[in-house]
């Protein structure tokens, strides 16, 4: 009976895959093992979350653990009869359920995306180079701005590009689920430009974008993470407030060096509705250098708070990655990050693995 289901699935799989690929299915992935250690528990506000202890910030546990991911991607393509470009992709980690789609339509007028996917200002922005099994080595947040406060999983993105130019809108609306909360991000509407180019051996691009919305907390929920506290460090009441992300972002490239820049800057400066300030400034710089089948990178970023009431941050990062071929690299890192509060330890992280890709 066993034999009989294997051969039955098998030949169902088979038939699948070959009218996937006839389609323009396409399948890629990605592991990572290793070991990572930290030298104590901390949560740190290296990147510009909404407030310094919510879920945007830098965390990690203290001790020795083992590493372990899975990724898995499928991509659908395809074109209409008139030349429109059309298709879809899902991203499955660890083994999970899909954990994000995204479809999108493309033709001479642009590109259309909704999903989960990247908002405009996120899209313009250069992100500064980082590296580790376990993200040892980076401590800067990746630009993300203001995505995810309303529905992550549907993001509304137009791209257009001619020349070198790129240019991108996006919208983010809060779902029903997230207004039921009653602590969510609504409204939240970006722009992202950028342009990249060659001058003689130099490769180099620039970067920029701008990102609001709304922050909506009800009196019952405004305890909550996202929604911050009161002057007084209680639990606030409702909040209905505009939150601005602004930013710009740059990369040069010769002889095997390359280096990113980016700072960011954010408008949420809550104190006229009772709450803390919770406005602030990162910046950061990263290069990598590439010879034969090594990279050597360094990052350094910096986190500025308005409010003199969290701490600021300072991370730096150092790793290696030596190409083996095939998809095979081996990678080691080690990060420190410090605080502007005395009181707080530096945290060390030092991690060493193996990342494939196929």
């Amino acid at each position: 009976m066993k034999k009989a289901l294997f051969a039955t699935s098998a030949l169902l799989a088979a038939s699948v895959a070959g009218s996937a690929f006839a389609q323009g299915i396409s399948f890629s992935g990605s592991a990572e093992l290793g070991i990572t250690n930290n030298s104590r528990d901390y949560v740190l506000p290296l990147g510009l979350g909404v407030r310094p202890s919510d879920d945007r910030t830098v965390s990690g546990t203290k001790g020795t653990k083992f590493v372990k991911d899975f990724d898995f991607d499928v991509a659908y393509s395809g074109t209409s009869d008139n030349g429109l470009s059309f298709g879809a992709n899902a991203d499955l980690d660890n083994n999970t359920v899909a954990s994000s789609v995204s479809a999108f339509v493309s033709g001479g007028f642009g590109t259309i995306t909704l999903g989960d996917t990247d908002g405009a200002y996120d899209k313009g922005m250069i992100e500064i180079a980082g590296g580790g099994i376990d993200d040892e080595a980076s401590w800067e947040n990746g630009h993300a701005g203001l995505d995810g406060l309303g529905d992550a999983e549907r993001v509304l993105r137009y791209d257009f590009s001619a020349a070198g130019f790129t240019a991108s809108l996006s919208a983010e609306i809060a779902g029903q689920i997230n207004k039921d909360a009653g602590a969510y991000g609504d409204e939240i509407f970006g722009v992202g430009l950028g342009y990249a180019s060659s001058t003689g051996t130099v490769d180099w691009g620039v970067g920029a974008g701008y990102q609001q919305g709304k922050l909506k907390c009800s009196a019952t929920a405004a305890a909550s993470s996202l929604c911050g506290t009161t002057l007084s460090g209680a639990a606030g009441g409702a909040l209905d407030e505009t939150l601005k992300v602004y930013g710009i972002s740059g990369f040069v490239g010769f002889s095997g060096f390359t280096v990113n820049a980016a700072y960011e800057k954010r408008d949420a400066d809550f104190s006229d509705a009772g709450f803390l300030d919770q406005s602030g400034e990162s910046y950061g710089i990263s290069g990598t250098y590439t010879t034969g089948a090594a990279t050597i990178g360094a990052q350094y970023s910096h986190y500025k708070t308005d409010s003199n009431v969290f701490a600021d941050g300072t991370g730096y990062g150092l790793w290696v990655d030596y190409d083996l071929g095939g998809g095979l690299v081996a990678s080691v890192a080690a990060g420190q990050a410090q605080s502007s509060d005395s009181s707080v330890d530096d945290v060390t992280r030092i991690g060493a693995g193996l990342s494939m890709s196929f």
